[in-house]
This record gives C-alpha cells, structure tokens and sequence, in this order.
C-alpha cells in the first residue's frame, strides 16, 4: 500500500463514526481498529467470508486456523475482512465487571458497578463508558424529587419532571391536591355537672334576692323623704293663710 493511500486511510479512521454497530461486540466498537489493519496492510486482500467467524487467516500458509482463548472474530468480521489474527477481548476497566464473558465468536459483554450506568462515547450507538448516576434532588436535579427510572445498565437516573409529581408503578404523575376543607374555629364547650348548676341558680337567683330586698329597702326611705317634703309645704300654706288672716282681720 503507497504511503498516500496509508494517508488517505489514517483520514478515513479519524472521520469514520461507528454508522453499524457489530452484534457480537456489545461494549465497544472496533471499526477504526479494523481500518487501522487495513492501512497498515493486516487484512487479507482474499474474498472475505473464507474463514468464518472464530477463526482468521495465517499469513504465510493462508490457512484459516481457530481464534485461542482470549481472542475473536465476530461474523461481521470475518464477512466484511479476511483477517490475519484474532482480536483481543475486551478486558472491564474503571467502574466495570464482566457481564458474559467473551468467546472466539463473540467480544465481553461489559457492564457498570452499582452506581453507574453505561453512557454513548461521543454520541456513538457502538461505544461506551460507564457514567456516574444521576441523584433525584441533587446537583442539576434539586426540585426534581421522585425516581421515575433507577439507574442501571444503560439507563441514567430518570427524575420525575416537576416538584409536585410522585411515581405510580414507574410513571411520573400529579400529585392529588390536598381535600383537606379548612373550617373556622370554633370553641368547644362541655355541659355543666349538676354542681355547677346549683351553684349557677343559687348565684343568680341570690342576685335577683338581694336586688329585690335593695328596693324593699330603698322604697322607705324615699316616702320618708317625700313625706317631709310634703310636711314642709302643707306648713308653710297653713302659716302663710293665718298670717294673712290677721291682716284683714
């Protein structure tokens, strides 16, 4: 291969996005690996398919001999390319465990520790990472309060979209409104005991005694006064005529 297509090649890979995904490599993509073999001239130029999934071409004998453990050609490989060796299976990195191991036809399946949840490398639907999970009422989320969705292999944690929702059976709805009907207040009382009614007649009608006896009582005193009064005046009369009596007589 001349240098100016190793060039041509090297552009391509650093271009090329991940347009179709390999079934068998769950957790990764391995389509700039697979070009960076064909730049530096490590895929067969014999029809592809020859050899089949799990195995690969010997360069010198051109023999197709099986993938050893560790190792793999997916169909899709050995379809697109006839390849000179094995890949090597993905191994978990930083916050990963091995979900299904790898075979000679298939690549590890990768998944996250608790906590964690597998996120799209540069919104490619081939690659990916394991990413913090979200928390419901923290950070960016603060008023969003309710789980909708925990978080778990490929799914962030999904927050209900406003305060005022709750979760029912993993949708997010309105909370009811409060039917609580706010009344006035009103003071309780309790009936009096048969003692305090007593001493309730006794009280009121001892008032209405003692009113009664201050009128009894008052009632003397304002004759007597009246009485002299009149007394006064009848004497006065009678003293008046007789001195004029006298004058005339």
């Amino acid at each position: 291969m001349t240098p100016l297509c190793i060039v041509l090649v090297m552009i391509l890979l650093a271009t090329t996005k991940c347009d179709k995904c390999d079934p068998d490599i769950p957790s990764r993509s391995l389509s700039k690996s697979i070009l960076h073999d064909v730049a530096l001239g490590r895929v067969s130029s014999s029809p592809p398919g020859r050899c089949g999934p799990g195995h690969y071409q010997d360069e010198h004998s051109n023999e197709c001999k099986p993938c050893a453990d560790g190792t793999f050609v997916t169909r899709q490989m050995s379809e697109e390319n006839v390849l000179f060796s094995c890949k090597l299976c993905l191994i978990p990195g930083q916050n990963e465990v091995t979900a299904i191991p790898c075979n000679t036809t298939r690549d590890t399946t990768i998944l996250c520790q608790p906590n964690y949840y597998r996120a799209e490398v540069n919104r490619s639907r081939c690659e990916w990472t394991c990413s913090l999970c979200g928390v419901c009422g923290v950070g960016t989320n603060t008023h969003l309060s309710d789980v909708a969705q925990p978080c778990g292999n490929y799914s962030n944690t999904i927050c209900c979209k406003y305060e005022d929702m709750k979760t029912v059976n993993g949708t997010c709805v309105v909370k009811p409104t409060s039917t609580k009907v706010l009344t006035p207040a009103t003071e309780m009382t309790t009936p009096p005991t048969p003692e305090q009614t007593k001493s309730s007649w006794i009280e009121g009608h001892g008032r209405d005694w003692s009113s009664s006896s201050t009128a009894r009582n008052a009632a003397p005193r304002a004759v007597t006064r009246t009485d002299r009064y009149t007394t006064c005046v009848i004497s006065l009369v009678y003293l008046s005529s007789v001195y004029i009596r006298g004058l005339l007589s």
